[in-house]
């Protein structure tokens, strides 16, 4: 009931019909931004794991391997 009470006060207060007004365009503008900032995000994520994928390497333990080499001589990598 409260709400309708903030719905009957926004159309009788001229001022606060302006407000909620410019709000509602600015988020319609926001919205389209967002989604362009979210599809970059989102390509520059897909391009990190293509060119970083396979750097690190762990053994059985879960410690990371600094030597790859060391580690393939002894089949100490997972195998993803």
């Amino acid at each position: 009931m409260r709400l309708l009470r903030v719905i009957k006060l926004a159309r009788s207060w001229t001022k606060l019909q302006d407000i909620l007004g410019k709000t509602v365009k600015s988020l319609k503008d926001i919205s389209s931004f967002g989604v362009l900032l979210f599809l970059f995000l989102y390509i520059y994520a897909l391009l990190g794991m293509e060119m970083f994928a396979n750097r690190i390497r762990k053994d059985t333990s879960g410690a990371i391997i600094q030597d790859v080499l060391t580690a393939t001589a002894n089949d100490d990598i997972l195998i993803p």
